[in-house]
């Protein structure tokens, strides 16, 4: 059985526009990948819901508005897990996916791999 690996890893990643769920932390097929922090910008100016989830179609984990009106944000949005929040199993993505097709969202997700 794997044991668990404190190790904080750092993935980057853009959304198009479109509303496409989308990718924001590969699969590891032995652990789990637990969320420690999210950071979000954006230049939109179209008020959107951004759908967390905790697998590729699966739970939804969070909700968040943002930019939360129709005009383009000054500060980006800073999430931080403490504890971390957890993934259900291993072998899964943590995905994101926006409400509107704008312009592009890019995210930066923290996370450590544990079982």
């Amino acid at each position: 059985m794997p044991t668990q690996r404190e190790v904080e890893l750092t993935q980057q990643t853009t959304i198009a526009s479109g509303t496409a769920e989308t990718t924001i932390v590969t699969a590891d097929p032995n652990f789990r990948r637990n969320l420690t922090r999210l950071i979000i910008t954006t230049a939109n100016a179209a008020a959107a819901t951004l759908t967390l989830r905790d697998s590729t179609g699966g739970t939804t984990r969070a909700i968040l508005d943002y930019p939360n009106a129709a005009v383009a944000p000054a500060e980006p949005l800073i999430i931080n897990f403490d504890p971390p929040m957890q993934q259900q199993a291993s072998n899964n993505n943590w995905t994101l996916q926006a409400s509107v097709a704008a312009g592009a969202i890019h995210i930066t997700a923290d996370f450590v791999t544990g079982n």
